[in-house]
């Protein structure tokens, strides 16, 4: 990517974010700007990826026609950008970048109009909090790298917006919806089951699950021919199907260790969450999603798709940092301090993942 068109990507969506924060409502103009720099940002790594990345063989099929094993929902939208706008690369990241961009907002708006009638208040919006927190790591990887996903789980967001506010139903047929995306979205569907379930949990019940995740990674880590029945069981599923029968060559796939900095990343994100307000139940929800991804982290390990599920709840931090930030309870010294901290960290982490130029 651009490097400076990513910093001033994010300077702006840094000042958006600061006017909502500062006077409880939102200015269009840094949020649309933002918007218009994303674009910008995502558009500007075509022709400076790297050649083994997604988005160079998503340019190629889409250049050649070539269908591959997608997914019939990429497939309709890829066929609806060559037939009125042409075979552009820009035009199929430009039109993902604002996909995710739309959706952003409509998840925001969701959330906030819950919470406004939920607490008989004004309802207020914060779609540039939401934003910039999605753009610096998740946004980018979606509209510049993996393209199916970026049409997915922006979806999933909505779906997610739904359900950590108890409407399961919507949230189950946005999720469907998401599934003709990126057929690994259907993984998001025992999450709704577990949070319809289960709907909120105590602090010192997230310690447990949290601690006995980092146990079993340990065990798993040691036994590495460890077999989870779960995991065969589901790799024998996909072998039967046609449309996942690609898949099954990850089964064998030779492994990267598990214990990287991202999972160092990954699981400290989850620990730090536990000191935030749990009685709330919007932020408890949020919370409880992102430890369904760390826990299909722990029984996925031992596959190459690992991530690829986990992607489906890892993002939920997203709403995490929402909910915090939105807290009226938190000090407002200790809400910049996570913000700009987490701004940072996902800031290197995108440009590791995606690369920059100048």
């Amino acid at each position: 990517m651009n490097l400076f068109l990513y910093v001033m990507m994010v300077g702006t969506g840094g000042f958006g974010c600061a006017y909502e924060m500062l006077f409880g409502k939102t200015n269009r103009w840094l949020l649309f700007s933002t918007g218009f720099l994303f674009v910008l940002t995502a558009c500007s790594r075509i022709g400076n990826a790297f050649d083994y990345s997604d988005l160079v063989q998503y340019i190629l099929y889409f250049m050649e026609d070539n269908d591959a094993y997608f997914e019939p929902g990429y497939v309709f939208l890829t066929d609806v950008i060559k037939w009125t706008v042409g075979y552009h690369p820009v035009a199929l990241v430009a039109f993902i970048s604002l996909w995710v961009f739309m959706l952003a907002l409509l998840s925001e708006t969701i959330c906030s109009r819950y919470m406004g009638i939920d607490e008989e208040m004004e309802c207020s919006y914060y779609p540039s909090t939401f934003f910039l927190l999605i753009i610096v790591y998740w946004g980018c990887c979606f509209s510049c790298e993996v393209l199916r996903n970026g049409l997915a789980i922006p979806l999933i967001f909505c779906a997610a917006a739904f359900l950590i506010n108890e409407k399961y139903w919507m949230a189950l047929l946005i999720t469907a919806f998401a599934v003709l995306f990126h057929y690994s979205s259907v993984i998001f569907i025992p999450g709704i089951i577990i949070m319809a379930a289960i709907r909120e949990l105590k602090k010192d019940w997230f310690l447990y699950w949290f601690f006995t995740l980092i146990v079993l990674d340990i065990v798993i880590s040691f036994f590495f021919s460890f077999e989870i029945p779960i995991v065969s069981g589901l790799f024998d599923m996909m072998e039967e199907l046609e449309e996942l029968s690609h898949f099954n060559a990850y089964k064998n796939a030779e492994v990267e260790g598990y214990f990287t900095t991202q999972y160092i990343t990954y699981h400290v994100f989850g620990l730090l969450m536990l000191w935030g307000n749990l009685e709330d139940k919007r932020y408890n929800s949020a919370v409880m999603l992102y430890f369904i991804g760390l826990s299909l982290g722990t029984l996925f390990q031992t596959t190459i798709i690992v991530m690829r599920i986990q992607w489906m709840f890892l993002p939920m931090v997203v709403f995490v940092l929402y909910y915090y930030l939105r807290d009226n309870q938190q000090e407002e010294v200790k809400k910049q301090i996570v913000l700009v901290s987490y701004c940072f960290i996902q800031s290197i982490m995108a440009l590791r993942y995606l690369g920059w130029h100048v």
